[in-house]
């Protein structure tokens, strides 16, 4: 794995990356639990947190992928990528605000704790399929 790195890093950056896409994919329906879980006394069904869940991570696939482009202009396009940056967060939160129609302390609130829940999820899943990527390589 090593020697890869060294010889073909482009390879092993290519390989992390379709990794990545395959394991965020396979995290939505665990996290859309979790938000079933923060909005029990919704009309929704799981399916619908689902259905969230995944037009959500669509946005952020999206908006990372205008980012990637956006980094071959150079130092152009800065303040787009900055406005961009900014707005990801905020458009989940008015998505969230929209769709669950709760008030804005219950709002921010539960987006400050499914965001942490979230990367408590991604971390070890990040860290389990690069070990797992490194070990079958």
């Amino acid at each position: 794995m090593i020697a890869l790195g060294r010889t073909n890093p482009q390879l092993l950056f290519d390989q992390y990356v379709d990794l990545l896409a395959t394991m965020m994919f396979f995290m939505i329906p665990i996290f859309a639990i979790f938000v079933k879980l923060f909005y029990l006394g919704s009309r929704y069904f799981y399916k619908e947190h689902l259905i969230v869940c995944v037009y959500l991570q669509n946005f952020i696939y999206m908006a990372f992928s205008m980012l990637l482009v956006l980094g071959f202009f150079g130092g152009a396009l800065d303040w787009i990528d900055y406005a961009l940056q900014l707005w990801i967060p905020v458009y989940i939160f008015i998505s969230i605000r929209v769709v669950y129609r709760q008030s804005y302390f219950l709002t921010v609130s539960k987006y400050v704790i499914l965001t942490f829940v979230y990367f408590s999820l991604f971390m070890p899943a990040l860290l389990a399929s690069f070990v797992w990527q490194a070990t079958t390589f």
